[in-house]
């Protein structure tokens, strides 16, 4: 039994040492990641995507969307609230040190690859604007209208489109 003591007392020691030092002195750091949303999903009645001269306007009308110019066109409610609530969890990482770059058009924020705007009824609004990927990371310069810093998001959550035929509900072929 004594043979085993000494043992048990090392392994114990290094894993009290372990524990201390992996949570102790290294905590975790909290993410930098910010959420750039703040408007409530349900008050959005309306939705606008600009990409250079092309516009897409979709407007909630009692409880329907449809796209301003052609407001026959039945538009999936599930995507736009799919959208919206995608919108609404995205998370975004501020750049650090970006006042060192005197020209913005770098990050293609001047003007922007990409404007998304959200509008609630009681005239709320969030103005996204969407820049370049970056040269690696697959990610893309992001800016809020009303404010200087930038950010990165994952490209995978920026493709959101100005082709209408992706909100348009498919119509379903008449029955012979």
């Amino acid at each position: 039994m004594k043979r085993y003591f000494g043992t048990f007392l090392a392994l114990t020691t290094c894993l009290i040492l372990f524990i201390y030092v992996r949570f102790l002195e290294n905590p975790e750091k909290p993410s930098s990641e910010i959420s750039l949303y703040s408007l409530p999903v349900d008050e959005v009645t309306t939705v606008r995507i600009s990409e250079g001269s092309k516009s897409l306007k979709l407007e909630k009308k009692d409880k329907t969307w449809v796209l301003s110019a052609s407001p026959t066109k039945k538009i999936s409610t599930e995507k736009v609230q799919r959208f919206l609530l995608d919108f609404a969890a995205l998370a975004v990482t501020p750049i650090k040190g970006f006042d060192s770059v005197g020209d913005r058009s770098v990050f293609g924020l001047t003007p922007p690859q990409r404007v998304v705007e959200l509008m609630t009824s009681s005239g709320l609004s969030k103005t996204i604007q969407l820049g370049k990927a970056t040269p690696v990371g697959g990610n893309v310069y992001v800016k809020l209208a009303d404010q200087n810093d930038i950010f990165l998001m994952p490209r995978y959550k920026t493709e959101w489109t100005v082709d209408a035929s992706q909100w348009i509900e498919p119509e379903t072929m008449p029955k012979k």
